[in-house]
């Protein structure tokens, strides 16, 4: 997928935030006087965003998950677990849609890039430099931009959807299980090439791709939060062989599971 330059005259970001939420976090667009639209994106954790009212819509809050919120539309969210999430508030003299085709919900397939991008206006934002800080957010929302000129469907039938949404979901909600392309294989009762392409083009990663993104996120969720060894983390996100998963761990994160586990959180200071 490839990204166009995006022209929004008249940027100006006013809240920048990179942080985790508390396990019962919740969320009321009421309780805020925030004016413009709030771009959020996740990176782990589990909940739901809901517009109430007629007409209204539930989205699920899970990793990739990214929301371009109109602040003047009223919305509510929960966190089921915890969430580690980024989030760039931001006016614009555009007030109904940012881009033809925008939508309030799209899953990210460039999820590292368009991390890197936020926290490059976050870190801006917090150091004072609105100038680069509106830089960096136009690029983050080409981005978005982007993911939403996408056609919704991949032109699949909606048999072949579900099959290919019910096989990633799986192994979101349990990574550890004994997933590999023959099981994505077998599921979709095809071959193993066509599996791979099937899933590719509807998911964004190869099956093996998807299946270590979410194992790695569940171990990076376990060595900041959980007193478990390393060798234990690894069993339980599917890996045998601890060193093994060291070294997958490194190269993903480009750094070991133990550096992970020792890096200088900060402390919670919310989003809502």
């Amino acid at each position: 997928m490839t990204t166009t330059p995006l022209y929004l005259p008249g940027l100006r970001v006013h809240y920048a935030s990179s942080n985790f939420t508390s396990p019962d976090w919740t969320w009321d667009s009421r309780r805020n006087r925030w004016k413009g639209w709030l771009l959020w994106s996740v990176a782990s954790g589990k909940g739901e965003i809901i517009y109430p009212g007629p007409g209204g819509a539930h989205y699920p809050i899970e990793p990739g998950a990214c929301f371009l919120f109109n602040m003047g539309e009223h919305h509510l969210g929960r966190a089921d677990l915890e969430l580690e999430v980024r989030a760039i508030g931001f006016m614009s003299p555009s007030q109904d849609s940012l881009w033809p085709g925008c939508r309030r919900f799209r899953q990210i397939r460039q999820d590292r890039l368009l991390w890197d991008l936020m926290d490059r206006s976050i870190a801006d934002h917090e150091e004072g430099h609105p100038d680069m800080a509106c830089h960096w957010l136009l690029s983050a929302l080409a981005i978005v931009a982007s993911e939403d000129a996408q056609p919704r469907h991949s032109g699949l039938d909606r048999q072949r959807q579900g099959e290919l949404e019910a096989i990633a979901h799986a192994i979101k909600e349990d990574p550890a299980g004994d997933w590999s392309v023959k099981v994505v294989q077998e599921r979709l009762k095809v071959g193993r090439e066509r599996a791979i392409r099937l899933f590719t083009k509807h998911m964004g990663y190869a099956p093996q791709a998807w299946i270590i993104r979410f194992r790695l996120q569940r171990a990076r969720y376990l060595l900041r939060f959980s007193s478990h060894s390393i060798r234990a983390i690894a069993e339980s996100v599917g890996y045998r062989d601890p060193f093994y998963f060291s070294r997958l761990f490194k190269r993903h994160e480009n750094m070991s599971p133990r550096a992970y586990r020792n890096l200088p959180w900060e402390e919670d200071r919310g989003t809502g």
